[in-house]
């Protein structure tokens, strides 16, 4: 069996792990606090808030039943799984991407499939005094913007690799960017 399936498999349940156990502690953290209040890791920026998001990323697509976010997760998982079947041995940080974004949408998915009204569970708010607030969010969502960056970073690396090959390959040049080699006068073999 080929190295990748077992490194997706690994680090995909890895994401979906911690996200579920920082889910479960936030839960039980904010559970001792009144509701709508909020425990402050470093004051007026980072707090542990207890959120309930029956929408997808920064609360978009509220109110849409549940059977809407389990058809997107399935053509995701789809997607990813496909992917990852085409990549080639060596690219690590590919995989280390697709598992990423596939535990984070796992993570969610729990949550949506285990909670009554079908929501996810968002705790982590950043926010700088009043001048800069971002949207509740969880580990499952870190998992999923670090994978994204990291394959929209490999996917334009790939295609700047491949661009350059075509105009070395244009001008003459060597994969290497060496000159070409050009066999001697009157023979038609390269040289030793």
């Amino acid at each position: 069996m080929k190295l990748k399936f077992p490194l997706f498999l690994f680090g995909a349940a890895l994401a979906c792990g911690l996200d579920q156990l920082a889910k479960h502690f936030a839960l039980l953290w904010t559970a001792r606090i009144p509701r709508g209040m909020a425990i402050q890791i470093i004051p007026d920026i980072l707090e542990i808030n207890y959120a309930q998001n029956v929408g997808a990323a920064f609360s978009m697509f509220s109110g849409y039943p549940l059977l809407f976010f389990m058809i997107v997760g399935a053509l995701a998982m789809v997607f990813i799984l496909s992917f990852l079947w085409q990549l080639e041995h060596g690219q690590y940080a590919m995989v280390f991407a697709l598992s990423s974004v596939m535990g984070g949408a796992l993570g969610n998915a729990i949550d949506r499939l285990t909670t009554a009204d079908h929501h996810v569970v968002d705790f982590i708010y950043l926010h700088y005094f009043d001048k800069f607030r971002w949207p509740i969010f969880n580990v499952a969502d870190i998992f999923i913007v670090i994978g994204v960056v990291v394959l929209v970073y490999r996917l334009t690396r790939i295609e700047l690799e491949r661009a350059a090959r075509i105009r070395r390959s244009k001008a003459g040049q060597a994969d290497d960017g060496s000159a070409p080699i050009v066999p001697p006068a009157g023979t038609d073999a390269p040289p030793d």
